[in-house]
């Protein structure tokens, strides 16, 4: 592992937040996904807790190194972001504004062996600031540390977070440490592929200077397994110290090509009626997904 590329400060924990936020999303919505051999992608989707809003997403690739992308939603806002990648190796470029925050973000992000480094520099035209976030990694062999830090460039005080991070990985053990909200917060998590059709997953979210340790968001440890039933078929399951659970069950039909979840939420500290889920989503996507 003489190679080893570390992962940008932001991709830290990549695993484990896309098993316990990702695959337990609760949503109602109906999406199409279509993909052409030139490089044009194009979605739909339908959904929406009370009100039915609509987003349209393309996305065009060439010659395997740019990408065009165009997000807009019934709701009047409209995304737009054009990447470069391998313009040299290591290299990525990106630029994207969003019409509802009105902002627009230059991203530069650059990874080599041994190091990965990243920029980002956000100007929001209603409140006049102009953010530049940046981050830096080492690492050999599996094991990578860093930083992180955002400017204020047009404040007094120009620095407005600072954070520190760490992380060991294998091809079934990922195992991080990192910290935000200026080093206030700090969050250990752990991924590990139990067996080819079983993954794990925990979370602890510590924040030492509130001492009432049930307070939403703060002091949390939360658990998540993810199991392969059959080649269509996954099983989630997650639980936090709140006593929230949450179980999801994603199944795959060839005919017509669809892939369809079902998630829940239940609240265990309920005295009563604790099977009446809390929140309940059915997701139905057609076509290349």
């Amino acid at each position: 592992m003489a190679d080893w590329i570390p992962p940008y400060y932001g991709k830290l924990s990549k695993k484990v937040k896309d098993l316990l936020k990702k695959k337990f999303e609760i949503k109602n919505e109906l999406k199409t996904i279509n993909k052409s051999a030139n490089g044009v992608s194009l979605e739909s989707s339908f959904g929406g807790e009370t009100d039915v809003a609509g987003v349209c997403k393309g996305t065009y690739k060439c010659c395997g190194k740019y990408t065009l992308e165009g997000t807009f939603k019934t709701v009047g806002e409209v995304n737009l972001k054009a990447a470069a990648k391998e313009l040299q190796p290591g290299l990525e470029l990106f630029v994207q504004g969003n019409s509802k925050k009105q902002t627009v973000v230059l991203d530069a992000k650059y990874a080599q062996p041994f190091y990965a480094a990243s920029a980002a520099l956000s100007h929001c035209v209603p409140k006049s600031k102009t953010l530049l976030d940046g981050s830096f990694m080492i690492g050999f062999d599996g094991l990578s540390v860093g930083v992180s830090g955002k400017v204020d460039l047009l404040a007094e005080e120009k620095l407005t977070d600072y954070n520190c991070g760490a992380e060991y990985t294998q091809d079934d053990l990922t195992v991080s440490l990192f910290t935000e909200n200026m080093g206030g917060v700090i969050t250990a998590s752990y991924w590990q592929k139990i067996s080819g059709d079983c993954s794990l997953g925990a979370s602890l979210k510590m924040d030492p200077e509130v001492s009432n340790e049930a307070k939403d968001g703060q002091h949390i440890l939360t658990v998540a397994a993810q199991y392969k039933l059959d080649s269509a078929t996954d099983v989630a399951i997650k639980g936090d110290s709140n006593g929230v659970m949450f179980a999801n069950i994603e199944h795959v039909l060839s005919n017509p090509n669809l892939k369809l979840g079902i998630g829940a939420s239940f609240d265990s500290k309920k005295a009563t009626n604790l099977l009446t889920a809390e929140k309940f989503g059915i997701s139905c996507t057609f076509g290349d997904f």
